[in-house]
This record gives structure tokens, C-alpha cells and sequence, in this order.
């Protein structure tokens, strides 16, 4: 079942999203199949992955494991301009949902 609880969090985004919004946007320039399929993981990297969610408004949906927060999953969407300006690096922050990953207690 999934998890609608979460808290909403303006954060400063990592270089691991802005490599990846880099890669995303070589997809969107060149109209790569995976970029511009709907699709909720056909674009992936370490510890991030998404898709094309609304091709109308070329909005883009994703799921994110921050590395310095082991606990959490954060789920965001940009539009495919907001994801060329995390890339040129103009964009440098964004709001992101922060769902909580339960510990393994059986350790």
C-alpha cells in the first residue's frame, strides 16, 4: 500500500539530481524514446529513477534516495524547462516531497 503521508521540503538540490537532470535533458534535446514515453521508471540512475508523467505539459515525475538521508525517499516533478535550468544550473533549489523508509528492525 502506498505511503500518502509525507512532509513537503524546500531543499538546495544535490549534485547527483543536477548529473542526472543533465542526463534527462540530453534525452528531452535529442527526443530519446525514454524521455519522451509516459513511464514511471524508464529513466533511471543510482538512487533515482522516473518518467514522462503528463506528455501534454512535458511534466516529468521522480523518486529519490538521498544518499545523506538513508531513512527517506523524496518524490518531486519538474517540468521539462525546470529540468533544463537545474542542468544549467540556474535553478538551484526545488520542493520536494519526503516520505519516511522504515528501519529493518530484524538486524
Amino acid at each position: 500500500m502506498p505511503d500518502n503521508k509525507y512532509e513537503s521540503r524546500r531543499i538546495e538540490i544535490p549534485f547527483e539530481l543536477v548529473d542526472f537532470c543533465n542526463y534527462v535533458n540530453e534525452l528531452i534535446a535529442c527526443r530519446d524514446e525514454a524521455a519522451m514515453s509516459l513511464s514511471d521508471d524508464l529513466l533511471q540512475s543510482d538512487g533515482v529513477c522516473g518518467g514522462l508523467s503528463d506528455s501534454r505539459k512535458k511534466l516529468y515525475q521522480f523518486s529519490f534516495l538521498p544518499e545523506d538521508y538513508p531513512e527517506e525517499r523524496w518524490e518531486f516533478k519538474l517540468l521539462a524547462d525546470e529540468i533544463d535550468e537545474i542542468a544549467d544550473g540556474y535553478k538551484r533549489d526545488m520542493t520536494v516531497h519526503v516520505h519516511r523508509i522504515p528501519r529493518n528492525t530484524t538486524e
